[in-house]
């Protein structure tokens, strides 16, 4: 299991960021002009939007949070800055500040896969009695966290990392039924339970590059990880004391490019600013799966599928409100939606197997929609 890469990516760009990126705005400005100082803004002044063109009188009048992205004429850049703290004025003219970090809980509900018989009636004409379909999950929890570092001229690089580990979802068929083991094969057993386990990873690094006053265009490097196990156990009418069990497991680590937008759709110069931001992104792949039958832990059947190279597509829409408590910190809220195609789930790698053949692949043909949303806290210096 891969699942530390994203962080450790989060982790990179950080300190490469800190390290490598080019001279910050202050470092930049043009020969001859003069630097910001860091006094304090005005009390009663108004927040400088992202992308706003503001004079040197409005930027000594800046309210409480120091927003990202605001510009200034460079015939302006003589004296204070005041509100601008230390990076503002550079040969561009933008004053915006060095970093801009946030910590948030995310909570996402993801969709059930589709229809798998999982057990069937011991009847000659036999009928669904759980299907995969029918099973629902909990909603996931997880820490959703990014850092962006400011650079000149408009360009940021953005790294951020979430996750939700181990939502399980659970069914129960009592009496007699048919546990479905591989292609064309049932088990006979008595109380019958089926379990459902899902864990998705995300990790993104991308270049940011603000165009106009409200829109700003992104593209970099995504990975995902979506780590699939189901569980069917029953017991044995015919041997008591003895357990039917058979796991399926899938693990797609998916790798590749995206592109996107962020759009300022509301900014009337007060605490409050909500954006829409929307990414797309095709990835590669690689995806593995292992089945196992096995009677009260004593293997039956033990099959690995070759690892599969598949191409997917990946859609990540937000809609994300930022409310300015000072200057320099706000509180953040966003609605999710999530949509992966061209994925493995493990109760749709049931069909795959044929144990008479003794043969397994991996099915790539699934797909999965999260949605949802996060609370937390945005900080920018």
């Amino acid at each position: 299991m891969r699942a530390s890469l994203p962080t450790v990516i989060l982790m990179l760009t950080t300190g490469l960021g800190w390290l490598g990126w080019p001279a910050t705005p202050a470092e930049a400005a043009a020969p001859g002009v003069a630097q910001a100082t860091d006094s304090p803004a005005a009390a009663n002044g108004e927040i400088v939007a992202p992308g706003q063109v503001v004079n040197q009188g409005q930027l000594q009048a800046q309210g409480p949070f120091l927003g990202q992205g605001a510009w200034c004429d460079e015939g302006q850049c003589e004296g204070a800055m005041a509100g601008c703290g230390a990076a503002c004025c550079a040969p561009c003219g933008r004053c915006s500040p060095r970093w801009s970090f946030t910590a948030e809980a995310i909570a996402l509900e993801r969709t059930t896969t589709r229809s798998v018989p999982l057990f069937t009636a011991n009847t000659v004409a036999a009928t669904d009695l759980l299907d995969a379909n029918n099973i629902n999950f909990p909603v996931g929890y997880g820490p959703k966290v990014s850092a962006i570092r400011h650079g000149v001229c408009g360009f940021d690089v953005e790294a951020s990392y979430f996750q939700i580990q181990g939502i399980t979802a659970s069914g129960f068929v009592p009496g007699t039924s048919q546990m479905t083991d591989g292609f064309g094969s049932t088990l006979l057993v008595t109380g019958g339970t089926a379990n459902y386990t899902s864990t998705l990873y995300n990790g993104e690094l991308n270049l940011r590059r603000q165009v106009t006053q409200r829109l700003t265009l992104l593209g970099g490097f995504r990975m995902v990880e979506l780590d699939e196990h189901y569980l069917g156990s029953g017991a044995d009418p015919f041997a008591p004391g003895s357990v039917f069990n058979v796991s399926t497991s899938t693990y797609n680590h998916l790798f590749g490019g995206q592109i996107g937008a962020d759009f300022q759709m509301i900014n009337r110069g007060g605490p409050l600013q909500i954006n829409v931001v929307c990414k797309a992104g095709v990835l590669g792949n690689s995806a593995d799966q292992n089945y196992r039958l096995d009677a009260s832990g004593t293997p039956l059947q033990l099959i690995s599928a070759p690892s599969s190279c598949e191409t997917s597509f990946l859609g990540d829409t937000a809609v994300v409100a930022t409310y300015a408590v000072t200057k320099h910190l706000a509180l953040r809220a966003s609605i999710d939606a999530i949509w992966l195609t061209g994925v493995g789930l493990a109760p749709e790698q049931l069909s795959s197997v044929n144990l008479r053949n003794q043969s397994d692949f991996v099915n790539t043909s699934g797909g999965v929609f999260y949605y949802g949303g996060s609370l937390g806290m945005e900080c920018r210096f």
